[in-house]
C-alpha cells in the first residue's frame, strides 16, 4: 500500500479491525504499507482551517461569491472526516510548539475561541463551531482505533516518509492584539511538510523506518 496523507489513517484502521486481511497482505512478496505525511496525532492545519486562517479556505471564499466564510466553515464544522483529523488532546499528544488547547474535541473550546479570532479582511470571530455530538464522533478515531500511537502488528512492514515546507501549522496561542483585546495566532515551524508536522507523524515503534524527501504535502 502507498498511503498518502488520511490514507494513512484509513490504512491503520484496517490493521486494528482487519488483522487477518493485514497478516495476509504482509506474507505477500514486499507486502508493506509506505505513509506519506501521514498525520498519525492529527494536524493543526485543520484547526488553522476551522479559525478561516488557512489559505485553501480563504481562497475559496474570496471566489465564491454566493457564501460567506463563515457559512464554509460551517459547512466543514458538519464533516466527521475533517473533524476526525483535528490533533489529540494535549494528555495524549503534544505538537512541535507546546502550545495548544487541551482537548480540540471540546464544544465549547470553539465557542471560547469565536470571540478571540480577529480578522481585517472578512471580520472578527469568523469561527467554525461544530457541535458535541459531531467533535464526539471524530474523537472515537483516537480513543478506539488508533488510542496507541504505533503499529500493533508487523511494524517492521511499514515505513513513513516525511516531506518538508517552510512552515507547517503546529500550535495556538493567545494573545493581547494591539488594540488591547484577547486574539489568537496559529503558530507555525519549518519541521514539517505544509500541512502535518514531523512530531505529529512519526509512530512510537517506527523510529528508524523512515526517510525524509524536500517536497510539500500536496
Amino acid at each position: 500500500f502507498l498511503a498518502h496523507s488520511m490514507g494513512g489513517l484509513v490504512c491503520r484502521v484496517m490493521i486494528e479491525r482487519q488483522p487477518d486481511l493485514w497478516d495476509a497482505l504482509v506474507k505477500r512478496p514486499n507486502g508493506r504499507l509506505v505513509m506519506l505525511g501521514t498525520p498519525n496525532n492529527g494536524s493543526h492545519l485543520i484547526v488553522q482551517h476551522l479559525i478561516g486562517k488557512a489559505g485553501t479556505t480563504r481562497s475559496i471564499a474570496k471566489l465564491d461569491i454566493q457564501h460567506s466564510l463563515q457559512e464554509l466553515l460551517d459547512v466543514v464544522a458538519t464533516i466527521p472526516g475533517a473533524l476526525q483529523l483535528l490533533p489529540r488532546p494535549s494528555s495524549q499528544f503534544q505538537d512541535t510548539a507546546a502550545k495548544q488547547a487541551t482537548d480540540y474535541f471540546d464544544a465549547a473550546i470553539w465557542r471560547d475561541f469565536k470571540p478571540k479570532v480577529r480578522d481585517r479582511w472578512f471580520g472578527d470571530g469568523i469561527v467554525a463551531t461544530p457541535d458535541a455530538a459531531v467533535l464526539d464522533s471524530a474523537r472515537e478515531l483516537w480513543t478506539q482505533d488508533l488510542k496507541h500511537n504505533h503499529i500493533s502488528r508487523h511494524p517492521e512492514r511499514v515505513c513513513y516518509v516525511f516531506g518538508q515546507d517552510s512552515k507547517t501549522a503546529c500550535g495556538i496561542e493567545q494573545f493581547t492584539d494591539s488594540q488591547g483585546r484577547d486574539a489568537l495566532r496559529i503558530l507555525e515551524t519549518p519541521f514539517g511538510d505544509g500541512s502535518v508536522t514531523w512530531k505529529s507523524g512519526r509512530l512510537d515503534n517506527l523510529l528508524d523506518n523512515h526517510w525524509w524527501m524536500p517536497v510539500s504535502h500536496g
